[in-house]
């Protein structure tokens, strides 16, 4: 198969998606996302934005995800639809 036809993007192209997670729901079992990032390349953070879960938190898994209850309020984050 030949990249000629679809050729291969410059690095400056590339961005990376992240997303963390916390638990809602009994337990903490339904993962819905609470922080999202983008970074380049070279690995600079070129976007990072807090996002409030649809749905009550019940486990912020801080010691993984860093993520603690007031980075989370109300009216202070968009939602995911909005992004």
């Amino acid at each position: 198969m030949s990249h000629s036809r679809y050729p291969i993007p410059p690095p400056e192209k590339y961005l990376g998606l992240s997303t963390t997670s916390v638990g809602c729901g009994p337990g903490g079992g339904t993962p819905m996302i609470a922080r999202v990032a983008l970074v380049d390349y070279r690995g600079q953070v070129v976007f990072s934005a807090y996002i409030l879960p649809t749905n009550p938190v019940t486990d912020y898994r801080t010691s993984s995800t860093g993520i603690r209850p007031e980075d989370l309020q109300p009216g202070e984050w968009s939602s995911l639809t909005y992004l």
